[in-house]
């Protein structure tokens, strides 16, 4: 009987947790993203400075042009290094990923690849890796200085002017629902992207592995179909997530309109009135700029996370799922007796095999013959231990083939592929 149970759907896995192993690479991160970040909420107050200063008649510009040389030349190495940082962690955490993704298939037999598909392993390593990459390498930085910058933000309007400061902020929960609206409802459609990716992968793969089959059956048409549909559901999914996202920009440019009318019409009150200088009313407008694209950031990086946290799902599905461990540990050399008894083959509610049952005697040849998609490749598989039958029995010898130590079964019985082309493995 097949013990194993029925493939799981992803669970939810804390994307953070991955992290943990990189404390030091995104400690470094926060560091260097917190310093450029502080360097940039200090441009403001230098150019309100500048005009104060010169609405005074204390301007010097020798003065102006070092400190904004000086900020310039700040901003710039502590983003570079920053860069640099999120690179080589994105890289590592991917490499180290995949590592650990091959290992575990590796400790998988042929029955588990063949229940998960190899379709969906290969976007395992392929696109949902790479989402997990793009998640370290831009989503920890933007949502670290996207923070910082609207809390370090706030304050500065509050001490300029708390009272229009508490208006401008009116808009922050604003945007905020609305992000929070949308990414619940991406976040499902970001796994159903993935698998899609599944599907399309599962296409191309058998139309390149039965390419000769295809064409000596002309079926091409009928392939051409199917590519045609998991393509279309693939972009449609695309588009679906396209349209979600596609209401977050208006909202945002209709909240930072109405606080740029708060800010021109109040705060030229307090500038007409002297309760706020020139140079603050200036600054007030730049930080209204500064506050607005770390939201839109967010924004924007919530579409990565939510990829990469449905991409993730996926992975520690394969990284969680327990190996099966050979219990055989019979190691006498084989007589030659091989015996099939009721044996029954099926994938999902597709029965490939059923009810199979012969005798193969010692030092007799025993031929196997049927039409294409017959089971012959099936039933040989199971003959061999490379899948697990959903009932009946293979017996060498008339003990069960589970019973015999696995190392010692594969020295002397073997399988050989029709043929050993490339692509051609067998007429699967």
């Amino acid at each position: 009987m097949n013990t194993r149970a029925a493939p799981q759907r992803p669970r939810s896995a804390n994307l953070f947790s991955l992290l943990r192993p990189y404390g030091g690479w995104v400690g470094g991160l926060v560091v260097l993203t917190v310093a450029a970040n502080a360097l940039n909420l200090t441009g403001p107050r230098l150019i309100a400075w500048a005009i104060d200063s010169y609405d005074a008649g204390t301007f010097n510009a020798t003065s102006v042009v070092t400190a904004f040389f000086l900020l310039a030349a700040g901003v710039f190495i502590f983003t570079y290094l920053q860069s640099v940082v999120q690179t080589f962690a994105s890289e590592r955490v991917a490499r180290d990923l995949r590592t650990r993704l091959i290992s575990k298939i590796a400790q998988h037999d042929y029955a588990y690849v063949q229940e998960v598909t190899p379709a969906k392993l290969l976007t395992n390593l392929t696109s949902d890796i790479d989402a997990i990459k793009n998640f370290v390498a831009q989503a920890i930085a933007s949502i670290i200085s996207s923070a910082f910058l609207i809390l370090g933000t706030a304050v500065l309007l509050i001490i300029i002017d708390w009272q229009l400061a508490l208006i401008v902020l009116l808009v922050i929960p604003i945007i905020g629902f609305t992000f929070a609206f949308v990414l619940s409802r991406v976040r499902k459609l970001f796994r159903k992207s993935q698998e899609a990716i599944d599907w399309l992968n599962k296409v191309i793969n058998e139309s390149i592995v039965g390419a000769a089959l295809i064409r000596l059956l002309d079926s091409t048409g009928f392939e051409f179909k199917k590519f045609y549909a998991a393509n279309e559901e693939a972009r449609n999914i695309g588009y679906r997530i396209i349209r979600m996202f596609s209401g977050l920009i208006p909202v945002v440019q209709f909240s930072a309109s109405l606080a740029t009318l708060a800010i021109l019409a109040l705060g030229g009150h307090f500038v007409i009135s002297g309760q706020m200088s020139l140079g603050n009313f200036t600054a007030f407008n730049s930080y209204l700029a500064v506050l607005i694209f770390p939201i839109i950031i967010i924004g924007f990086m919530s579409n990565v996370i939510a990829q990469a946290s449905a991409s993730y799902g996926r992975v520690s599905q394969v990284l969680d799922a327990p190996v099966i461990k050979p219990t055989g540990t019979i190691t006498q050399p084989l007589k030659g007796e091989v015996a099939v008894s009721d044996l029954t083959i099926t994938y999902g509610e597709k029965p490939a095999l059923s009810g199979v049952s012969f005798t193969a005697k010692r030092g007799t040849r025993t031929a196997i013959i049927g039409p294409t998609a017959a089971g012959k490749t099936q039933l040989l598989y199971a003959m061999t231990g490379l899948i697990r039958p959903s009932s009946g029995r293979v017996l060498y010898d008339g003990k069960p083939i589970d019973a015999y130590d696995r190392e010692t079964f594969y020295r002397q019985v073997g399988i050989v592929f029709q043929d050993s082309v490339l692509f051609n493995l067998s007429l699967r």
